[in-house]
């Protein structure tokens, strides 16, 4: 039974625990408690009776304890995807964002080792998590980054997609100790090549298609944290269209 279900029961309203915290919902507040040399929490309920109260709290913990179980952490490995720095794992890792989509949502997590992928395509309440040691590294063949509708350089325009897209979702997190890389010194190469062959010093800027790193549009309420981003293609983060966005502690490093 969900969560939501079990509160109807008792004649409870649902909100997100993401909004708004599910102890504030129902009429709690949750302190430290500094009284005791013994870390802990306590509950301090508004006015209302003893067994209102009670009764309130044992719902909120088994409203919460629903919550976590349906909250997955889903790591790549379990789908197929091998960190050996060889394999390309662009289809494992999709299978599992889109298996947690599927049944849900939660967090998709790359482990220790280095994850070789093309574009991967984030979902509704999916959210990415880079473990330390952890590297998501972008493949060096352009077939591996289909041409989809997108916006570079103030136009729209097709154009290859990024290493780690979403669009139009909500509550997207991206965060972690890990790195995105994306392999860019072989576009740069290409681009830097082209650029000393053109007359008049013109910018060969749309004649090398080359992938982003993370590529987020149409988005809203968005976190990026702690991820160092290394040796784009093209641009490291770009966000288009977003709205409610949080970025904090990013390490980029340019090739």
């Amino acid at each position: 039974m969900s969560a939501q279900k079990f509160l109807r029961r008792f004649g409870l309203r649902w909100q997100s625990v993401a909004a708004t915290p599910l102890w504030h919902r129902a009429g709690l507040t949750i302190h430290q408690n500094r009284s005791s040399q013994k870390s802990g929490v306590a509950l301090r309920f508004p006015p209302q009776s003893t067994s209102r109260s009670f009764a309130t709290c044992i719902l909120v913990f088994f409203a919460c304890c629903f919550t976590c179980d349906a909250a997955q952490r889903i790591v790549i490995s379990s789908h197929g995807a091998v960190g050996d720095g060889k394999t390309l794992n662009t289809l494992a890792i999709q299978s599992a964002i889109d298996s947690c989509a599927t049944n849900g949502g939660g967090e998709i997590v790359v482990p220790r080792g280095t994850f070789i992928t093309g574009s991967i395509f984030l979902k509704q309440r999916v959210n990415l998590v880079i473990e330390n040691g952890g590297v998501l590294k972008g493949s060096q063949n352009t077939n591996d980054y289909p041409w989809i509708n997108t916006r570079i350089a103030g136009l729209e325009m097709k154009w290859p997609a990024a290493l780690v897209n979403a669009d139009g979702l909500s509550g997207v997190r991206i965060f972690g100790e890990g790195v995105i890389d994306g392999s860019g010194e072989r576009w740069w190469r290409e681009y830097w090549d082209a650029r000393a062959k053109e007359t008049n010093k013109v910018d060969p800027h749309f004649k090398i298609p080359r992938p982003r790193l993370v590529h987020l549009m149409n988005c809203t309420n968005v976190f990026v944290s702690g991820l160092k981003l290394k040796d784009a293609a093209f641009w490291n983060l770009q966000l288009t269209y977003c709205e409610q966005v949080e970025v904090r502690r990013l390490t980029i490093r340019a090739p």
